[in-house]
């Protein structure tokens, strides 16, 4: 492989092809994909591998169902994902590494062969799917802080925050840190 270029965290980021691989398949392009890349960056996973090179994308969810990339024929899926988790007691947001669900599982493995036959390679056995990763995903209203969400409603005239029907409520514990930080910042003064 060649060098250069800055790095993140797939390695190259301008990507590299790797002339030497012996796997009979000749020469790849690694390119990396992630939502913090720029976006001139993201578009070349799109663009043409030169001729007689395979297009090889180290992906992050994003790629999961945010965008299709053409002609991707094999997928690797690791099973895992960084995940935001919030703790409402002690009102603090931490990234985990988890399981993803089923349905993420089945978005995945639908990445392959859209164009043509492709296949999915899961780093994990069907008894891990099946007995491990739950049916769906929880939320994003209930794994982030809820003060940001509190502040918008109140500002729209919202004012029984706790009454409002969400499809899924914020755990009641996350509304409470939010109104007592959003108190002791000075930002509210009315009681949800």
């Amino acid at each position: 492989g060649g060098g250069g270029g800055s790095s993140d965290e797939f390695g190259e980021a301008d990507g590299e092809v790797d002339e030497g691989w012996e796997g009979g398949g000749g020469p790849m392009l690694v390119l990396p994909l992630y939502s913090l890349l720029a976006s001139t960056q993201q578009m070349r996973v799109f663009e043409k591998p030169p001729d007689g090179t395979r297009l090889v994308v180290v992906a992050t969810n994003v790629a999961e169902t945010s965008i299709t990339i053409p002609n991707i024929v094999y997928v690797v899926d690791s099973g895992k994902q960084k995940q935001r988790a919030y703790s409402a007691d002690g009102a603090i947001s931490r990234f985990e590494v988890r399981w993803i669900s089923q349905a993420s599982a089945d978005q995945r493995a639908g990445r392959a062969g859209r164009v043509s036959a492709g296949h999915c390679y899961r780093l994990y056995s069907s008894a891990v799917l099946t007995n491990s990763f739950p049916l769906h995903q929880e939320p994003e209203i209930r794994s982030v802080p809820a003060d940001a969400l509190v502040l918008q409603m109140k500002a729209l005239g919202i004012d029984r925050v706790r009454a409002f029907p969400f499809p899924e409520p914020p755990p009641p514990a996350a509304l409470s840190a939010a109104e007592s930080s959003l108190h002791v910042l000075g930002a509210l003064n009315v009681p949800m």
